[in-house]
């Protein structure tokens, strides 16, 4: 579908699922961490679970995140210490999904935390975009794949 829409458009399509395994490929890791928002119901995080597994990469866990199932009660505070609490040891990386998970304020903490790297729905999103724009880009603020990643429009590589 989105192949199609990129085609029929002639404009790049950018989509949360495919902007992660992007950043993923671009980190060079394996094994990923899932972490989803709790109202997500089972067969959700298990087909999250399979497509990540479909795109090459080992699902170390895929977990719903015991925070607050309001998402207008979810703080960055909780994220962080769930996400610490129960990350294993196995994981490269911990991706966050479900794009009304409010927990983009939680990356730069949980990284310091884990130390390893975070990807959230919304941020790899907005990379992407931001790389198939052309927009040059770097902030803290957001975790290492904004400080430390660049792309190039339409590439899958930092420059260089």
């Amino acid at each position: 579908m989105v192949r199609r829409l990129a085609n029929r458009v002639d404009l790049p399509i950018a989509t949360t699922c495919l902007s992660a395994v992007r950043a993923l490929r671009m980190l060079n890791v394996e094994r990923v961490a899932l972490v989803h928002p709790p109202w997500f119901e089972d067969e959700l995080n298990e087909l999250g679970a399979a497509y990540f597994h479909s795109q090459g990469f080992t699902v170390v866990t895929s977990e719903l995140a015991d925070v607050p199932d309001d998402p207008s009660r979810v703080e960055p505070g909780a994220v962080i210490e769930w996400v610490s609490h129960n990350l294993s040891d196995a994981a490269e990386v911990v991706f966050i999904g479900g794009n009304g998970f409010r927990a983009a304020g939680a990356i730069q903490a949980l990284e310091a935390r884990v130390g390893r790297p975070v990807l959230e729905s919304n941020q790899v999103l907005l990379w992407s975009v931001m790389a198939e724009a052309g927009v040059l880009f770097e902030t803290r603020s957001y975790g290492s794949l904004f400080a430390r990643h660049r792309l190039h429009p339409r590439t899958r590589s930092p420059p260089g």
